[in-house]
């Protein structure tokens, strides 16, 4: 397929370039919509990067599709299945479906995974367990139990006496 497109890119790029605003965002939403798998995608105004690159944004959803390499990108960031550890609970089952969605890196921390859902509005953020030694500044300590603190100030106040 991906050589077939290659033996193809000039006359595509050169189709789009000749095809006006309408069209053109009709044929880019489509294309998203199948590649995403995301049939709600829409997108009104894809701006051509340059002429002749074959490159065409959707800014407000800040996706990139390059036709001649045949990838899609969010904010310039290849695009990934949406993680099983994410995608195995019923509530992810009950919003999206048990269709294969693709998702853009939102942010990765020591303990946080954050993903976009891309074509959707959806964000998605999985924790992991961190060590109970390593909590941070000041970690928390165990504060005393407040009936063993009730009895050490009965037994001061009966000594003062």
């Amino acid at each position: 397929m991906f050589s077939l497109i290659q033996n193809q890119r000039r006359g595509i790029v050169s189709y789009l370039d000749l095809q006006p605003q309408e069209n053109l965002d009709d044929i880019l939403t489509n294309i998203i919509q199948v590649a995403l798998r995301s049939p709600s995608f829409e997108y009104i105004d894809w701006k051509r990067e340059n002429e002749g690159t074959g490159k065409y944004l959707a800014e407000k959803a800040e996706i990139t599709l390059d036709v001649q390499t045949c990838e899609i990108l969010w904010r310039n960031d290849e695009l990934k299945p949406v993680p099983d550890s994410m995608t195995q609970f019923t509530d992810f089952e009950t919003i999206f479906g048990k269709e294969a969605l693709h998702c853009g890196l939102v942010m990765r921390q020591e303990h946080r995974l954050w993903v976009h859902i891309v074509g959707t509005e959806f964000d998605l953020q999985e924790w992991d367990i961190c060590d109970r030694e390593d909590q941070g500044l000041g970690i928390p300590e165990i504060l005393p139990n407040v009936e063993e603190e009730e009895e050490e100030d009965g037994e001061e106040d009966e000594s003062k006496k």
